[in-house]
C-alpha cells in the first residue's frame, strides 16, 4: 500500500487522547476513544494489504501473521519484561499477585480474557494495574488470526459477504451484551470498529471520485466526530455499544477521503509523523509510567508532573521505535522454507534467543508469585502478613454479614423482611451502601430499635441534567435512559420502588462513592429520591483517602506515622467534593453526614486511618475495614438519629 503520512498524524490524534484520558486531563473524558480510531486504522490497513496481496496473487496467512508478529513482539515483549521487574521491585504483595496473573495472560495475547474477571468489590484499583491498557493489545491479535482464519476458509468472491455477516454479528453483541465489563474488552464486539477501517479502504476510490468539497468536508466532519465524542463520552457512557459507532465513522471519512491538501497538512508535519511513528511504543509506555510514579511518589501526581511523564513516555518510545521496533521490523525478514514460511532470525539471532529464554523463564517465575500471594517477602514480612490477614478477616466478616436477609442486591425478587420498629431504615446506593449496612448490623448490636434494609442502585442511573447540556449532549446521548451506565438500571429502579412501597421507610440513606466525576450525578439522585421517599433522605458523604492505604503501609515500611501522612497528602479533590455535597444537602434541604470531616477533622493535624493498635481502618482508598466501620459507629448512629430531628 502507498504510504500516507497522514495515517500517522491521525495515530498521533489517537495517541494523544488516550494518554489525555488516563492522565486525568478533564477535557478529554471520552479520549479513551482513541483506541477505537486504532481499531479502525488497524482494519483500514489489514483489509489493503491483504486485498492487495490477494491481487497480486502473493497472499498467505502464514506470511500474514509472521509480519503481524514481527510488528509487534519485539517491543511488546520487552515492554512486559520491563514491567515484570518493575513490578517486583516496587508493587505490594495484593498489586503484585494481580499483576503476575495479568502477565501470565498477556504472555499469551489474552490481557482481555483476564479482565473479564477483574470485577467486583475488592478488585484491585485500575490504577495500580501496569498491564490493564494491553486488553486493546489483546484484541487486536485476536482479530489478526480470526482475519486470517476467514481469509483462509474463503475466497476471493466470498470473503466480503462472510466479513460483513461478522461486522453485524460483532455490533449486534456490542448492543445486546448486558455486562458492561465483558463487552468492553470483549474482541467480538469490537470487530465491527475494524470492519470500519476495511470499508473506508473499500471506499476510498468512490470517494476520489467525488467533488474536492465532498471530500473536504467528509474529511472536517470525521474529525468533529472524533473530538465530539473524545470531549462529550465520559466513563459512564455505554460503551462501546452503538457509541463507539460516533469516533470509528469519524475516523473511518478522514481515512477514506481525499480532502485539499491544507487541511491534511496539520496531520502531515513532522511532529504529527513522528508521534504517530512511535505511537506503538507510545502506547505501551504511557500506562505504566503512570502507575509506577503513582507508586514511587506517593502523592496526587499535578499537572506539572503529568507533563513530565508524557514527556518521559515520548522518550522512551522513541528509544523503542530507534532500538527495537525499527530495526527488528526491517531486518527479520519472512523467508519461504519448503510449502511454509518462517522468520529469518540471523541478523538478530542471539537477541532473539537471549529474549526468547527470558520471557520462557518469566512464565514460571510469575505463575509461582501468583500463587505465592505475591511474594510479601519482599518487603516487611511481619507487617505483610499481618496487613493480609486483617483484610481476609475483613472480607469474610463483611461477606457474612451481607448475607443478612434484609440486602436485596437490587436485580432479583427477593422478599422484603417486615420490620415492627418505629424506625425502618432504608440504605440505597453501590458498595459504599453495603458499608454503611454492615456498619449498621455492627451497631444494632447494641440496639435493637430499628430496622435495616438495603438496595441498590447506582449514582450513574441519573446521570443527565448535571452533565454540559445543550443540543450537543442531547445529539450524542439521546433519552436519559440511552445514558445509563449499567444495563441493570432498569431492574435496580423497579427493584428499589418496590422495597419502598413494602418496606414504607422512615429513613433514606443515599450512600455511593462521590468523586469529582460522579457529582456529576448527585443532584438528580437527590431529588429521586425526595421525591420517592415518604420519610427523612439522609446523603452519607464521601468516603476516599488520596492513596490505597494498605500499599501505604506497606512502601512506607509500617502503620505507626499513617494518620500524619495522610493528612499532610494532598486531599484537595476530597476536599472539594465533600463541600459540593455539603452545598447540596443544605440547597436541597436534606441531612448530611460528613464523613470525611469524621475521618480527617480540619482542626487537627492528623487523620484517623489506623487505631490505637495500628489496624487499618479502610480496606482499599475508599472502604472500611470491619475495625473502621465499628470506629466510626457515631457516624451511623447519626444517620439513624436524624429522623428524630
Amino acid at each position: 500500500m502507498k504510504y500516507r503520512p497522514e495515517i500517522d498524524g491521525l495515530r498521533a490524534i489517537s495517541i494523544l487522547l488516550v494518554i489525555f484520558f488516563h492522565y486525568g486531563f478533564s477535557a478529554f473524558p471520552g479520549g479513551y476513544i482513541g483506541v477505537d480510531v486504532f481499531f479502525v486504522i488497524s482494519g483500514y490497513l489489514i483489509y489493503g494489504i491483504t486485498t492487495e496481496s490477494q491481487k497480486n496473487s502473493n497472499f498467505s496467512a502464514a506470511t500474514f501473521l509472521l509480519r503481524r508478529f514481527r510488528r509487534l513482539a519485539p517491543a511488546y515483549y520487552t515492554t512486559l519484561i520491563a514491567c515484570l521487574f518493575a513490578s517486583y521491585l516496587v508493587l505490594s504483595p495484593p498489586h503484585f499477585e494481580r499483576f503476575s496473573g495479568a502477565y501470565i495472560y498477556s504472555l499469551f495475547g489474552l490481557t482481555n480474557v483476564f479482565l473479564f474477571g477483574e470485577t467486583g468489590y475488592f478488585d484491585t484499583s485500575v490504577a495500580f494495574k501496569p498491564l490493564v491498557h494491553l486488553w486493546s493489545l489483546s484484541v487486536e491479535i485476536q482479530f489478526y488470526i480470526l482475519f486470517a482464519l476467514v481469509l483462509l476458509i474463503t475466497t476471493k468472491s466470498t470473503k466480503t459477504p462472510y466479513l460483513l455477516l461478522l461486522t453485524l454479528i460483532s455490533f449486534a453483541i456490542a448492543l445486546v451484551l448486558h455486562s458492561s465489563n465483558y463487552d468492553y474488552y470483549f474482541t467480538a464486539s469490537r470487530l465491527y470498529e475494524f470492519a470500519i477501517g476495511g470499508a473506508a479502504y473499500r471506499c476510498r476510490d468512490w470517494f476520489g471520485k467525488q467533488s474536492q468539497a465532498f471530500n473536504s468536508s467528509a474529511f472536517l466532519i470525521g474529525l468533529v466526530l472524533i473530538f465530539l465524542a473524545a470531549t462529550t463520552f465520559t466513563e459512564d457512557t455505554p460503551f462501546p455499544s452503538y457509541h463507539a459507532l460516533i469516533p470509528c465513522t469519524g475516523a473511518g471519512l478522514v481515512i477514506a477521503s481525499h480532502p485539499s491538501g491544507w487541511l491534511t497538512t496539520p496531520l502531515s508535519w513532522n511532529v504529527s509523523v513522528g508521534l504517530g511513528k512511535i505511537s506503538y511504543g507510545l502506547y505501551l509506555v504511557h500506562w505504566p509510567v503512570w502507575v509506577f510514579s503513582n507508586y514511587v511518589l506517593i502523592a496526587e501526581i499535578t499537572t506539572l508532573l503529568k507533563l513530565v511523564m508524557i514527556a518521559a513516555s515520548i522518550l522512551l518510545a522513541w528509544i523503542i521505535y530507534r532500538a527495537i521496533e525499527n530495526p527488528f521490523q526491517k531486518n527479520l525478514k519472512i523467508a519461504p522454507r519448503g510449502a511454509g514460511v518462517y522468520l529469518d532470525m540471523k541478523k538478530y539471532r542471539n537477541s532473539s534467543l537471549a529474549g526468547l529464554i527470558i520471557v520462557l523463564i518469566s512464565l514460571p517465575v510469575s505463575a509461582v508469585a501468583w500463587n505465592s500471594d505475591g511474594w510479601p517477602w519482599r518487603f516487611d514480612r511481619q507487617l505483610a502478613d499481618r496487613i493480609a490477614l486483617e483484610m481476609a478477616s475483613a472480607k469474610a466478616e463483611r461477606k457474612k454479614l451481607l448475607l443478612h436477609p434484609g440486602n436485596i442486591d437490587g436485580t432479583g425478587r427477593k422478599p422484603i423482611p417486615q420490620s415492627r420498629q418505629r424506625e425502618r431504615i432504608l440504605i440505597v446506593g453501590d458498595s459504599h451502601s453495603e458499608d454503611v449496612f454492615v456498619g449498621f448490623q455492627l451497631a444494632k448490636k447494641d440496639t435493637q430499635d430499628y430496622g435495616i434494609v438495603r438496595v441498590s442502585l447506582d449514582e450513574s442511573c441519573f446521570g443527565t441534567s448535571d452533565r454540559a447540556g445543550g443540543f450537543v449532549s442531547r445529539l450524542v446521548y439521546g433519552n436519559a435512559r440511552s445514558l445509563n451506565r449499567r444495563p441493570e438500571c432498569d431492574s435496580q429502579l423497579v427493584e428499589f420502588e418496590r422495597v419502598t412501597m413494602a418496606y414504607k421507610p422512615t429513613v433514606t440513606i443515599v450512600a455511593n462513592h462521590w468523586t469529582t466525576s460522579s457529582i456529576a450525578y448527585a443532584r438528580n439522585t437527590v431529588r429521586y429520591h425526595k421525591r420517592n421517599s415518604k420519610g427523612t433522605v439522609v446523603l452519607w458523604g464521601n468516603v476516599q483517602l488520596p492513596f490505597h492505604l494498605p500499599t501505604l503501609a506497606l512502601v512506607t515500611g509500617g502503620t505507626a506515622e499513617l494518620n500524619r501522612k495522610v493528612y499532610g497528602m494532598n486531599r484537595s479533590s476530597q476536599i472539594e467534593v465533600n463541600q459540593f455535597l455539603k452545598d447540596l444537602a443544605t440547597s436541597e434541604s436534606i441531612s448530611y453526614v460528613d464523613v470525611m470531616s469524621a475521618i480527617c477533622p480540619p482542626r487537627k493535624t492528623e487523620c484517623t486511618v489506623t487505631d490505637d493498635k495500628g489496624q487499618l481502618l479502610f480496606t482499599d482508598n475508599n472502604h472500611f475495614s470491619i475495625t473502621g466501620l465499628k470506629q466510626f459507629e457515631a457516624a451511623m448512629l447519626r444517620a439513624r438519629d436524624v429522623s428524630a430531628n
